[in-house]
């Protein structure tokens, strides 16, 4: 008897430890999707100037590569230390889109970021397209000025050619805004 009250301790110890671990496993899972989950936010920091940061704040930024549509500019802009973007970088392009519009408010331009970050001690990268929010204000004899106002997710990239996703994006919205013939 006592044989058997000490098998049936010993069955339950090892089940409780295979339960435990499970947990653990669980536990590290989900503390690895956690610190996988990356989303950008940003702040005016100017009119003409957005910070960007992780919406986490156990995540780090790194560097950044922002790829605009190829009809604005050809080659990814690389940040590193200071995530931002700046209008220069594509206010002439969106000035004249603007004077062709008719329409006020916000506006939106797509933008690829590839992000390196720091999350629980791992580096990581995050691969998604972005639309900058931004207004432009005519100023009498001076053209107009672009306002940034801030980023929204469109969608995470997967694919290879990220400036080609961000450029087939802006060339929809493009044909959208012309004048039917």
């Amino acid at each position: 008897m006592l044989a058997l009250l000490i098998s049936g301790l010993g069955l339950w110890d090892s089940h409780r430890d295979r339960v435990r671990q499970e947990e653990d496993r669980v536990a590290s899972r989900k503390a690895d999707q956690r610190a996988a989950t990356f989303v950008l936010t940003a702040n005016a920091m100017a009119h003409d100037v957005l910070k960007l940061r992780p919406t986490r704040d156990d995540q780090v930024i790194q560097d950044q590569q922002i790829y605009l549509p190829s009809s604005i500019r050809s080659a990814p802009i690389t940040t590193t230390g200071d995530a931002r973007i700046e209008s220069d970088w594509f206010a002439d392009a969106v000035r004249k889109r603007e004077q062709e519009k008719t329409s006020g408010g916000d506006h939106r331009l797509p933008v690829g970021i590839v992000t390196t970050y720091l999350a629980d001690g791992d580096l990581r990268t995050d691969t998604a397209i972005y639309d900058i929010g931004y207004t432009a204000h005519s100023r009498f004899l001076l053209g107009s000025e672009i306002q940034l106002k801030g980023i929204s997710l469109l969608r995470r990239h997967e694919g290879s050619d990220l400036q080609a996703a961000v450029s087939s994006i802006w060339q929809q919205r493009l044909a959208k805004d012309r004048p039917a013939s």
